[in-house]
């Protein structure tokens, strides 16, 4: 067998028009059929049912006879799935649950296959053994079906989570895998071509060895860098503990400061009063004592709004931010009005970037700015979860235009133009959440959604 074999058959190969529509095309329906149905067994994409049977005209059991013509088969049904079908896969994602589905199937096949040939050529004459393995072809591809189909359903969920896990976050490694699978269909190639003498219980064997091999490398991988994720996770909790609990410290501190010079700030209002010092008392109070109980009240708000948020982490990002902005003199409003919970659908770290990039921006915008200020709400909308964050501008409207097309000078810096590169190539990895932004009258908002079902 070549690399690339490819010839439709005409129904005088066959014998009779029942021969072609069976072999043929019922054949080529059932290849089709058991490409997708596996494919979306493990993705979770609906393949809609026409697909199974316009699929069929590509004639996938001519091209699936060849590793060149498999590997194009491959290429053409992911892009499919890819560009028409997904909503919330990479390109990545979608191949490997395309070859993860292929692989088993094809591990049935070895095993299934040649020990069907062999019994029937064995307790068979010619005259009975070929028909039976030609009629037998379509059962026997229900049969690897059904057995691919029910391990796999076993595993769906340890496919899930490594795709979420490695394939998201480690790509190289999910490709050192892919290329794993793919090393099956070369194996399978080198069988039928002969190009390495291989009986059918080598062939049967190696399909043995790699269906164990495959669950076995995506089980170890998963959980090892699952256990990684958590530790830096942990670690990342520890950290924001101890940064949360310092703010802490360096408020109470502050208060105990505050409290002692406020009593030397009374013994001088005090002194005032007596001397009915009315200048001296209206100087005291709108210099020291009005823009204090503002500073008090700040704070205190931004304690009470941060304690509606469940995660220590993004509550100490938020503290630190919004601590940051009060000292440069921006203003900062936030909405957090219920107990809200960041979603588990994103990585702990990736949220914290992307909060960390959002606020950067819109702290040194609004430094610039006339009157500095940001206005920063979260919250729980049906099935999505909103994060929303404003910010005052020194120019009028920000170029949108711009901003779409990565310019190196957006809002204020070089420096956040590429936070917000970064941004959008950190969303990328969440084909789920949307990200919407506008600008008018010295006033710029980004929206993130996290469409959540």
């Amino acid at each position: 067998m070549p690399f690339f074999e490819f010839a439709i058959p005409l129904p005088t190969n066959f014998g009779s028009t029942f021969n072609y529509l069976y072999g043929f095309w019922l054949n080529s329906f059932l290849t089709s059929f058991i490409f997708f149905k596996l494919f979306s067994l493990v993705s979770d994409i609906r393949i809609p049912k026409y697909v199974y049977l316009l699929m069929t005209f590509s004639i996938p059991s001519m091209f699936a006879r060849s590793l060149g013509g498999l590997a194009l088969l491959i290429i053409v049904y992911s892009l499919i799935c890819y560009f028409f079908f997904n909503q919330k896969y990479t390109y990545n994602k979608i191949l490997f649950f395309l070859l993860i589905g292929l692989g088993y199937f094809y591990y049935a096949t070895s095993l299934t296959g040649p020990s069907y040939i062999s019994l029937v050529t064995h307790y068979f004459s010619s005259k009975y053994s070929m028909p039976l393995i030609n009629y037998g072809t379509n059962f026997l591809l229900l049969i690897n079906f059904g057995i691919g189909y029910f391990i796999l359903s076993k595993m769906k969920s340890l496919l899930q989570q490594y795709a979420k896990v490695v394939i998201s976050f480690h790509p190289i490694v999910s490709w050192i895998v892919n290329l794993f699978l793919i090393s099956f269909l070369v194996l399978r190639n080198i069988y039928h071509t002969q190009f390495l003498k291989m009986n059918n219980l080598q062939y049967g064997l190696i399909g043995l060895i790699y269906g164990i091999l495959t669950y076995l490398i995506i089980k170890y991988i998963t959980r090892y860098f699952l256990y990684q994720q958590r530790s830096i996770n942990l670690e990342n909790e520890m950290n924001s503990l101890q940064v949360y609990t310092s703010h802490v410290e360096e408020m109470y501190d502050n208060l105990r400061l505050f409290r002692h010079d406020y009593k030397n700030l009374l013994l001088s209002l005090d002194d005032a009063i007596k001397r009915r010092d009315i200048d001296q008392v209206e100087s005291i109070f709108n210099r020291v004592i009005l823009p204090t109980n503002t500073k008090i009240d700040t704070q205190n708000t931004v304690l009470s709004k941060l304690s509606q948020v469940q995660s220590l982490e993004i509550k100490s990002l938020l503290f630190d931010k919004i601590t940051l902005a009060l000292k440069k003199g921006v203003k900062v409003n936030l909405e957090i009005e219920k107990p809200i919970t960041p979603t588990t659908k994103i990585d702990t770290i990736d949220m914290l970037r992307i909060i960390s990039i959002l606020f950067d921006n819109a702290i040194n915008a609004a430094a610039k700015a006339k009157d500095g200020e940001i206005n920063f709400a979260f919250f729980d909308d049906k099935n999505n979860q909103i994060l929303i964050i404003g910010n005052t501008t020194d120019e009028e409207n920000v170029d949108l235009q711009r901003l779409t097309k990565q310019s190196s000078r957006i809002l204020t810096l070089a420096s956040h133009g590429l936070g917000l590169r970064n941004l959008r190539q950190l969303l990328s990895r969440y084909p789920f959440i949307e990200n919407r932004f506008d600008s008018n009258d010295h006033y710029f908002e980004q929206v993130i959604i996290f469409h959540l079902s």
